[in-house]
C-alpha cells in the first residue's frame, strides 16, 4: 500500500502469489463430497481478461480463490433455484436462470413476482392483485430493490468479479474476532442502485471463506456504518452459503434442482383453485 499510516499489514506480492498457487494446488487434492475435482480445476483456470471487472492482480487472484472454495464457477453456473428468509422480513425465491424472483413480505400481505432485468411482474397486496399501473410499478420497483439487496447479503463471495465491480487488494488484517485475513476492498462503477457505496471483504487466509465485511455508506467514508461476521458457512447442494451475521440470522436456505410446483404461479389462479 501506498499510504503508510494504513492498518492494513502488506506481504511481497510474489510471495502472495505463490501463497495462492499452492493453496489451489491443495484444494484440488481435497475435493469435498459435493465438488468433482475437474470442476474445480476448470474454475482456477478462469483469466481475469474473460470478466469484465477492474482490480488488482492479487485482489482477483483471491477472488477466483474464494469461488474454488465455495465449490467453483461451474456450480454456481448450473445451480438454479434459491430460497431464503432475510432476516425475518422477507421470504425470496429466486430462479437465477430464468431471472425471476417472488419476494413476500412477512406480515405485510405483500407478495411480488418480478422479472428483475427488466422488472416486470405481478403484485398482490392482500391477496388482490394490483392493477393500477402506478402502484403496480412503485410495487415491482420495490421488490427488485428488495431483491438487490437480500441477495448481496447472501450471495456476495458470488459477486466479487461480476461487471461494475471494482477490487482492491488492501493487505492483511484481523476481524472482529481476531482471525487473521486479506482485506479486499469492493467499490461500483455504474452498477446497482447505490454505487457510491463500498465494502471491505475479510477473507480467511487459510480456507479462502469470507469472515468478515465492513459495509461504508460512501466510499470515501473512512469509518465503517456497519461490521457484520459472515459464520455458518455450509453446503447446499454444489455451492457454498453462509447464515450468520451475528445480531441477525438468514435461514430457510435452501437449494434445487427445480423449484417446487406453484412458486411462480399466478397467485389469483391458486386462489380460485384453477389450474394455470
Amino acid at each position: 500500500m501506498k499510504n503508510k499510516k494504513s492498518k492494513y499489514k502488506t506481504i511481497n506480492n510474489k510471495l502472495l502469489q505463490v501463497i495462492l498457487f499452492l493453496s489451489f494446488v491443495s484444494i484440488t487434492c481435497r475435493c469435498t463430497p459435493t465438488q468433482d475435482q475437474q470442476q474445480v480445476k476448470d474454475s482456477t483456470l478462469t483469466k481475469h481478461s474473460e470478466v469484465q471487472v477492474a482490480g488488482d492482480s492479487l485482489a482477483l487472484t483471491i477472488a477466483d480463490s474464494i469461488m474454488v472454495h465455495l465449490g467453483g464457477t461451474q456450480a454456481w453456473q448450473r445451480t438454479c433455484c434459491f430460497r431464503w428468509n432475510f432476516f425475518g422480513k422477507r421470504r425470496l425465491w429466486w430462479d437465477k436462470n430464468r431471472q425471476l424472483a417472488r419476494i413476500e413480505w412477512i406480515g405485510d400481505s405483500l407478495v411480488a413476482i418480478v422479472h428483475i432485468p427488466d422488472t416486470t411482474g405481478k403484485v398482490w397486496k392482500n391477496g388482490q392483485l394490483v392493477t393500477h399501473p402506478d402502484t403496480l410499478r412503485m410495487y415491482l420497483s420495490k421488490a427488485v430493490s428488495a431483491w438487490i439487496n437480500d441477495s448481496y447479503w447472501l450471495f456476495m463471495p458470488y459477486k466479487l468479479k461480476d461487471p461494475g465491480v471494482q477490487l482492491l487488494y488492501l493487505g492483511i488484517d484481523t476481524t472482529a474476532k481476531g482471525l487473521s485475513t486479506h482485506v479486499l476492498q469492493l467499490t461500483f462503477e455504474g452498477v446497482g442502485e447505490t454505487p457510491h457505496n463500498k465494502y471491505h471483504v475479510y477473507v480467511d487466509t487459510q480456507d479462502y471463506l469470507v469472515r468478515q465485511w465492513d459495509y461504508f455508506r460512501h466510499y470515501n467514508d473512512t469509518v465503517p456504518t456497519l461490521r457484520t461476521p459472515w459464520a455458518n458457512w455450509q453446503w447446499y447442494g454444489p455451492v457454498r452459503l453462509a447464515s450468520d451475521r451475528g445480531t441477525r440470522q438468514l435461514t430457510e436456505i435452501a437449494v434445487y434442482d427445480t423449484f417446487p410446483k406453484g412458486v411462480f404461479k399466478d397467485l389469483s389462479v391458486q386462489q380460485t383453485g384453477q389450474s394455470q
